[in-house]
């Protein structure tokens, strides 16, 4: 086995700020891979974390097969966005 598979490791990023064409989304700069996608972007602040959003995708540069990956730049749906949509559901 791999120790870094079985580690979990925080990495750094910036907040981006909000898409001009998407508010229910935000970017930010944390290393995100494909396969990522559903996991949590999480703040840390006064002394916890918290979860700000749901990771839904990596920027791409280039088109159709020829495109690749930018890890350093990803989107996520964010946490008011998540909430909303959860209201009324019944766990």
């Amino acid at each position: 086995a791999y120790y870094a598979m079985s580690t979990q490791i925080v990495t750094e990023g910036r907040y981006q700020g909000v898409p001009v064409n998407d508010t229910t989304k935000m970017n930010y700069t944390a290393p995100t891979y494909m396969g990522n996608s559903g996991g949590g972007v999480f703040v840390y602040k006064h002394g916890e974390w918290l979860l700000t959003g749901i990771i839904s995708g990596v920027f791409m540069h280039g088109e159709a097969y020829f495109a690749a990956p930018v890890t350093y730049l990803a989107r996520a749906t964010n946490i008011t966005t998540i909430k909303e949509f959860l209201k009324g559901v019944e766990l």
